[in-house]
């Protein structure tokens, strides 16, 4: 994300000079080429990142530990389609209920 703010910067023809880097002005072809070296080096350690993630992911579904979410309980569900039947808000039916707003969203989506 922050290569990408930075290329846009330095597509509006923005003069970058970086202090702590001895003064490297990434304008000129010495910047440019340090400034991608790095672009490329942050893509490359979210893709490692991303990798050993689903490695984790896979091996806990394997071992039977992944089991991702917790279901909501029905009753609780039902007692917030009657909240809401009720003229109830989402908020509040969320505070009550002590749900997140996306979850009751999500649930009355389920069931419509």
């Amino acid at each position: 994300m922050e290569c990408v703010s930075i290329r846009a910067v330095m597509n509006r023809d923005i003069g970058l000079v970086v202090y702590e880097l001895d003064s490297t002005d990434l304008t000129t072809s010495t910047g440019k080429l340090l400034l991608t070296m790095l672009a490329g080096l942050a893509e490359m350690e979210l893709e490692t990142l991303k990798e050993r993630q689903r490695i984790g992911i896979a091996r806990a579904k394997k071992e039977g530990k992944y089991i991702g979410r917790k279901p909501v309980d029905s009753k609780i569900i039902d007692t917030a389609f009657q909240l809401k039947n009720n003229g109830v808000s989402i908020d509040a039916i969320a505070t009550q209920l002590k749900l997140g707003r996306s979850t009751l969203y999500r649930e009355f989506a389920k069931r419509l």
